[in-house]
């Protein structure tokens, strides 16, 4: 099996931690969760460890169970990211 990079395991462990804050918070189990999402509870715990992350279609799906940002979901907070000054391809 393939080694993901750092950058790609943070993201993916910081996404399970903001799930299982959110699913906590909502006082659902893994299966509950599970259920909503037609996915298994094996998948929950994967994701919730950080050794996997979910599709796009599923995020969207879990960003509106959850009513919340995809921001929060992803960086376990709603302020709005950094933004990266943008440069033209004339002016490189």
């Amino acid at each position: 099996m393939a080694r993901r990079p750092a950058n790609k395991r943070r993201v993916d462990e910081q996404f399970g931690t903001s799930l299982k804050t959110l699913r906590n918070a909502r006082g659902w189990t893994a299966k509950q969760l599970a259920e909503a999402l037609g996915v298994s509870d094996d998948t929950i715990r994967k994701w919730e460890r950080g050794d996997r992350s979910p599709d796009l279609h599923l995020l969207l799906r879990i960003r509106a169970l959850f009513n919340c940002t995809l921001d929060r979901l992803i960086t376990g907070s709603d302020e709005p990211p950094q933004l990266i000054p943008f440069k033209r391809f004339d002016d490189l």
